[in-house]
């Protein structure tokens, strides 16, 4: 017979569910954060998932079930409550708008050795606050692409330029402003 078109939704307060991730992605156990999740045509060889956490971050992903595993063909990761918006592009996409952000609180994050495919990594996000290496930077706009262990962050503003290297090795997070 042909397949229907069968969907998937989840959703959750994550309540009794603690995040152990920096702000503003973490949460204790004792916080509410509404949490859906939506697949379309759950069947199809290429699916797209569509989630909401709360207003802190939205996404799509574009999803290939072909072969053995699940893989990541695309998406876009929005931060500060817009919607994501699906790019041609190959990858993931981390955009849209933060308040603060901690370089040096996500270190131990990122020192975490990582496995599975690796998938080319993109930021375009503009931040109120950024921190890295004890400087603070006001009102700026970051872009950035992964290169392998590697980041080149490009920090834009109107009193600052320049550029933020970020390196892992071995569990280390190596930073040069």
């Amino acid at each position: 017979g042909e397949q229907g078109d069968v969907g998937l939704q989840i959703t959750s307060t994550l309540a009794n569910t603690a995040i152990d991730l920096p702000a503003p992605l973490g949460k204790s156990a004792g916080d509410k954060r509404a949490l859906s999740i939506t697949v379309n045509n759950a069947a199809a060889a290429l699916q797209q998932a569509v989630f909401n956490y709360g207003d802190q971050l939205a996404g799509v992903l574009l999803l290939d079930t072909r072969g053995s595993a699940t893989q990541l063909q695309r998406g876009t990761l929005t931060l500060g409550g817009g919607k994501a918006v699906l790019r041609d592009a190959a990858g993931l996409l981390l955009d849209g708008r933060i308040e603060t952000l901690s370089l040096s609180e996500w270190e131990s994050w990122l020192s975490e050795p990582q496995s599975g495919p690796n998938i080319p990594l993109r930021l375009d996000l503009d931040v109120g606050e950024f921190e890295v290496k004890d400087y603070l930077l006001d009102n700026l706009h970051l872009a950035a692409a992964a290169e392998g262990r590697a980041w080149r962050i490009r920090v834009s503003g109107e009193s600052r330029r320049g550029d933020v290297d970020v390196s892992r090795t071995g569990r280390e997070v190596e930073k040069r402003v």
